[in-house]
């Protein structure tokens, strides 16, 4: 067990291997069941922790400053308000730091408290990621309570029990629940996002947590306003023909699309005539 001797623990991970850290705890209050992995990032902390394969996940970071960027909307991965729901814990060596970037709307903290997000500080990332470099990544619990209040054996015997990530379906839980349209290019200093073509090929998207900056890059090449996200279980519910007209539709014209060569009969959505019932009732409206 490693701790912070100066003041009184906030905050804990146990692992389900039984070892535990105790630090001080910030974002979220409560307790989050995961899978802990670590991440060697410099920036875009905000962005790691939104983006949906993190799903399910406790980050640690192995940066020592985090948080001095803070937060803003504009650099939202989750392309969902269901993908929102990403990493559920987030770990990291220093004490958050206030942010010191201009575009900065919110503070770290902040951000993690209203993303749900539990978070620990204050303990030892190198024991923590050799520990994952060398044993490999481990179910555990992380805890945060203002006042202290953690029962570590409780907190040992969920993270002892927590189910593994193993066969799990995740993509369910990140995935988008309708269908929609997406027209946000890349985006700009001083200018935001740009406005995607209106009219640029349809492109079909199956939604297992996409992200947005997949979206902005389709529309900045030139693929307009007509991205459909589908949620990712209507995909079993197409045939195997039905998929590979799917593919037909994409693989080609997105390889010359991202080559930079824009055939004139590309500059509208594909045909289809060929269209499967199913994918037509589902994306073609």
């Amino acid at each position: 067990m490693t701790s912070t001797p100066t003041q009184t623990p906030t905050g804990a991970l146990a692992l389900a291997d039984g070892s535990v850290f105790l630090g001080h705890g910030t974002g979220a209050t409560g307790t989050a069941l995961g899978e802990v992995c670590f991440n060697t990032a410099m920036t875009g902390h905000q962005e790691i922790l939104a983006d949906p394969s993190y799903a399910g996940q406790v980050v640690c970071f192995t940066f020592p400053h985090v948080g001095n960027v803070g937060a803003n909307a504009e650099d939202e991965e989750a392309a969902s308000e269901t993908a929102r729901k990403a990493a559920v814990g987030m770990i990291s060596r220093a004490k958050i730091t206030p942010p010191a970037s201009w575009r900065a709307e919110q503070t770290f903290e902040e951000w993690l408290r209203a993303r749900g997000i539990v978070a620990l500080t204050r303990i030892d990332t190198r024991a923590l990621t050799r520990k994952i470099r060398e044993g490999g990544m481990q179910m555990c619990a992380i805890a945060h309570d203002p006042a202290g209040n953690i029962d570590i054996d409780a907190l040992k015997a969920a993270a002892a029990g927590a189910p593994t990530m193993e066969g799990r379906e995740l993509a369910a839980d990140v995935a988008r629940t309708s269908t929609d349209e997406w027209n946000e290019g890349n985006w700009t200093l001083g200018e935001g996002y740009a406005v995607g073509p209106e009219d640029g090929p349809r492109v079909v998207v199956l939604d297992y947590g996409v992200l947005t900056c997949v979206h902005c890059a389709g529309c900045h090449r030139g693929l307009g306003t007509h991205i459909s996200k589908v949620r990712s279980s209507q995909h079993d519910e197409f045939t195997p023909a039905e998929l590979d007209w799917i593919e037909s539709q994409g693989n080609e014209k997105s390889a010359q699309l991202y080559e930079g060569a824009l055939p004139p009969t590309m500059r509208r959505p594909f045909s289809t005539s060929d269209c499967p019932d199913a994918v037509r009732r589902t994306w073609l409206r």
